[in-house]
């Protein structure tokens, strides 16, 4: 019987062990050269290809520890959170500073970013000494020092008095255990950092309205006014990102230079256009904007901050082709895992596109499907995509009548194995955070699935459902008010607002609906 370790396979051609892992399309751009996948290779060719030897595991799982503090620190980045530099995290670093400079090779690399003389000791002692009094040779220290806690998957805020502390005890280490005859250096003392280009008593001074807390101060009012709790999170992180980048967090202090220089940030870390307009600069609008109408704030930085929208070259459908949708369908029927993983993340792939190739959904309304969404009226099965299970679009719950199709290839059977609760979600924990965190989770599993098998870059992976939805509905001369009910659009006209659209009426509409055969 073979042996079984998540990510871990043997490479046939190679005749070795390797841990290859799929970066999340969403952190890609958080990790330095981003990278797609996280791929190691375990030791010499030993072992066989059905049980690995004791050094290849030893050497997976340091592997896994590499990976996951690789993973977390982009997810600190995306987020614009910083870790505390508690007892435990400082004593982290220490160590892996202390194994850096017993090994010849990383000892040169460490003193020669520092800018420290490598042969002369003498010297290296001088130009150690001379990093605690000059704010140039400052910057080269925290460099190190953060690069240090980034290898452990912790982001730090240079800016704080912790990490000075932190810096200076780096320091004091490295003169201990390289030079011992030299006098310590006191950790305690003060560290000279750059002068502020901003007047003391501007620095000084507690900030009336923070940065950070406008997301806080302005939820608790739109949660009552109906605003998505997607819209929330994106406001969040925008607002970390934000102060993250511009190094404090008084609100007052922000300018419209500020907006501009983050919007700049954003487009050199290769964020589209789209995102750029749709969601960070939008956020800060409105955030701010909010605040001036409280009289919280006197201004609005980002009043006024254009970006460009992007002209899109189309050069096919929008939607998936008959080949596409066939090629896809028949890949998610015949899924099989190739190792272990949870039954939600095999369901994901198994009936998540099925689900929005015969309703038109949006892909975060079905991955957030319950088993208690799914109930028979008559001799038809009915989904209901609601608010309650995570998040809709329009705040709006909606029943969708099941394609005969998709209970003949036994989506029924499937719902009915699995116990009460999320089909698609794997939850630790049964709040608001932990629910959003899975479905972002589970939206990307369905989006890496996808490019596996189409990796035409020109069409959506997931929303391309949606449009090929719509096409075969205008082909078949569907009522469009029938089809926007199914879909969730918004039928336009003073008529839009009078009556419903039954569910007889969506059972007429899928009586012709074409099958996919697989």
């Amino acid at each position: 019987m073979g042996y079984l370790v998540r990510n871990l396979t043997f490479d046939q051609s190679a005749g070795r062990w390797k841990y290859r892992r799929v970066i999340p399309v969403a952190l890609r751009q958080h990790i330095d050269r981003n990278i797609t996948e996280f791929v190691r290779w375990l030791g010499a060719k030993e072992g066989t290809s059905k049980t690995p030897s004791a050094s290849v595991l030893a050497a997976c799982a340091q592997a896994v520890a590499e990976c996951e503090a690789l993973l977390s620190l982009a997810r600190k980045r995306l987020l614009g959170e910083f870790d505390q530099l508690d007892t435990a995290a400082i004593r982290q670093v220490i160590k892996l500073l202390r194994d850096d400079l017993a090994e010849p090779s990383r000892r040169g690399a460490l003193l020669k970013a520092l800018g420290v003389a490598l042969h002369d000791p003498v010297e290296a002692v001088a130009d150690l000494r001379k990093l605690m009094n000059s704010g140039d040779s400052l910057e080269h220290l925290r460099a190190s020092v953060a690069a240090l806690c980034e290898r452990l998957g912790l982001m730090v805020d240079k800016d704080t008095e912790g990490f000075q502390r932190l810096a200076r005890r780096c320091l004091a280490v490295v003169l201990e255990v390289l030079y011992p005859e030299v006098e310590p250096l006191p950790v305690a003392a003060p560290t000279k950092v750059e002068p502020s280009r901003k007047p003391m008593a501007s620095v000084a001074r507690k900030a009336k309205q923070t940065i950070t807390g406008l997301p806080e101060a302005w939820w608790r009012e739109a949660e009552k006014a109906g605003l998505s709790a997607s819209t929330k999170e994106a406001y969040f992180r925008v607002t970390r990102q934000f102060r993250a980048f511009i190094g404090h967090d008084d609100a007052e202090r922000v300018t419209a230079a500020d907006v501009v220089a983050y919007k700049d940030h954003r487009l050199a870390q290769g964020t589209s256009l789209k995102t750029i307009k749709g969601t960070d600069i939008s956020a800060l609008r409105v955030l701010f904007g909010w605040a001036v109408s409280q009289q919280l704030l006197g201004h609005n930085p980002a009043d006024g901050i254009k970006v460009m929208k992007a002209k899109r070259k189309v050069e096919r459908s929008k939607g998936f082709t008959d080949e596409e949708a066939r090629a896809l369908l028949t890949a998610s029927f015949k899924y099989q895992p190739s190792g272990w993983e949870s039954p939600q993340v095999t369901a994901v792939r198994r009936w998540v596109p099925w689900l929005m190739a015969y309703t038109g959904a949006r892909v975060g309304e079905v991955v957030q499907l319950r088993k208690e969404d799914i109930r028979q009226e008559g001799d038809h099965w009915v989904i209901r995509l609601t608010p309650e299970a995570g998040t809709i679009k329009t705040s709006v719950f909606r029943d969708v009548v099941l394609h005969p199709h998709l209970v003949a290839l036994g989506f029924i059977t499937f719902v009915q194995s699995r116990p009460f609760g999320h089909l698609f979600l794997k939850l630790l924990q049964k709040t608001d955070k932990a629910v959003h965190g899975g479905l972002e989770t589970a939206k990307n599993r369905v989006r890496e699935f996808v490019r596996t098998i189409i990796t035409d870059e020109r069409v959506q992976p997931n929303h391309a459902w949606r449009h090929r939805f719509e096409t075969t509905a205008r082909s078949l001369g569907k009522r469009e008010d029938v089809t926007n009910a199914i879909t969730g659009h918004a039928t336009a006209g003073a008529a839009a607002g009078y009556g419903e659209v039954t569910l007889a009426a969506q059972v007429k509409f899928f009586e012709d609906w074409p099958k996919v055969e697989v």
